[in-house]
């Protein structure tokens, strides 16, 4: 099923819309970094509990925000 496209007439371009859809946004974007902060930070006593280093922990969630960032820019061009 495909999605008409919108017309411009029926686009909310008023301050306060934009307000709503940049705010909204923005909140949803703090959200999934205090969430991604917590599940950095749950891994890391698995880590060291296993003798494997603070090095080893910041090697592994470095690639996870590197793999999630990638996918959400690659999701961004897409749409």
């Amino acid at each position: 099923m495909s999605k008409e496209p919108t017309k411009p007439e029926d686009q909310d371009t008023s301050a306060k819309g934009m307000v709503r859809l940049f705010g909204s946004s923005f909140a949803a974007a703090l959200a999934g970094f205090g969430l991604g902060i917590v599940a950095a930070a749950a891994s890391l006593p698995h880590r060291l509990f296993g003798q494997q280093g603070f090095k080893v922990w910041i090697i592994e969630v470095g690639a996870d925000v590197t793999a999630l960032t990638a996918t959400g820019a690659i999701l961004a061009v897409m749409v």
